[in-house]
């Protein structure tokens, strides 16, 4: 059974496609973005260390798009 979720990648690799269209896409507001992992971790009082999440989108999501 294939994964509900993909990331930026394997969607374009589903899609035969590249990230930046999957990217467009969700800025477009075409498809939908799911987020996964901490928006920021920090070390100390002072100071935050950013971390990048990872970006998902739902298999049936990208292809109703198509």
């Amino acid at each position: 059974m294939p994964s509900e979720f993909l990331s930026r990648k394997n969607a374009a690799s589903l899609i035969d496609s590249s990230d930046q269209l999957i990217d467009k896409w969700i800025k477009q507001g075409l498809l939908k973005a799911y987020y996964a992992g901490p928006r920021e971790q920090s070390r100390s009082r002072d100071r935050k260390v950013q971390t990048r999440r990872k970006i998902l989108v739902k298999r049936s999501d990208l292809l109703a798009l198509l």
